[in-house]
């Protein structure tokens, strides 16, 4: 495993550099922040991945432990390789990465070429839980309790509940903040929350939704 390389660099290239370990040139594939931060002279020093795949192997650079978790993360989600991974951690800094992860962003994460709105909902699915660790305010530390009476702001019904608001075409921080309010009412379902979400924004169902739609 490749963990980090230090040397000058010999050459450049859109996203990518040479960079001179002992007599041996090894290109490296970097992220926007990573190569905004190669020195024009001297050595550089990148913390790297090296990923070995059935059509070749490459080596990727970043600016920060914090990127190259990102990376690792979102390789093992379905349909996410190397190259794709790369574009989402050098498009989204960290924060904002883990925040549209967390938060269930699918706009944010759609912004990044490559991504479609099923990888993101899959990419939402696979690490929500793990970005929302660091996220105050998303269920991580400083998430506040829950309504009384009501389910947890960052339970498995809320998020079902903002999901199926932005699949109706609602932006994330509205449904988000429709779902807030639903819970402070007292309403705790998957069902009851999308009901009563849609209520207060001012739309009627699409469809019935029922406890059972959030298997």
């Amino acid at each position: 495993m490749i963990e980090r390389l230090r040397g000058p660099v010999v050459g450049r290239r859109p996203g990518a550099a040479v960079v001179d370990v002992g007599g041996l040139g090894l290109e490296v594939q970097l992220t926007a922040r990573a190569e905004a931060r190669l020195p024009t002279r001297g050595e550089a020093t990148l913390l790297t991945r090296f990923v070995v795949r059935e059509d070749g192997v490459a080596l990727y650079g970043f600016a920060d432990e914090a990127e190259r978790e990102g990376f690792d993360r979102l390789l093992g989600v379905a349909g996410v390789g190397p190259r794709l991974a790369l574009a989402t951690v050098s498009t989204l800094a960290p924060d904002r990465l883990r925040r549209a992860l967390a938060g269930g962003d699918a706009a944010a994460l759609t912004a990044v070429p490559g991504v479609g709105r099923k990888i993101a909902q899959r990419m939402i699915l696979d690490l929500k839980e793990w970005a929302a660790e660091a996220v105050p305010g998303e269920g991580g530390e400083g998430q506040p309790a829950a309504p009384a009476g009501g389910a947890a702001a960052d339970g498995p019904d809320a998020a079902f509940a903002v999901q199926a608001l932005v699949a109706l075409g609602y932006g994330p921080a509205e449904a988000r903040q429709a779902v807030r309010e639903a819970l402070t009412q007292g309403a705790g379902e998957a069902g009851e929350l999308v009901r009563a979400s849609l209520a207060r924004l001012g739309r009627a169902p699409v469809r019935a939704w029922d406890e059972g739609s959030a298997g």
